[in-house]
């Protein structure tokens, strides 16, 4: 009884972790938390910020050229 009760109680702790290990965010954070697409954007801008070197300001820029140039 107790290995079957360990178990189910591992698996309710184990699947949120692996669920936000997986999509790269912070351990403890809600797995079920939608992003609306702001936050995303913002996201990718400070992503790309960080790798290029560029400011945020230059990489928003970028990112708004690019969003309109596939939406045309």
């Amino acid at each position: 009884m107790k290995f079957l009760l360990g178990l189910i109680l591992g698996a309710l702790i184990a699947f949120p972790l692996a669920h936000n290990l997986g999509a790269g965010k912070p351990l403890l954070s809600n797995p079920l938390e939608k992003k609306d697409l702001m936050e995303k954007t913002r996201d990718l801008a400070a992503e790309i910020a960080s790798e290029t070197g560029k400011s945020l300001d230059e990489s928003m820029a970028d990112i708004k050229k690019a969003i309109h140039d596939a939406t045309k």
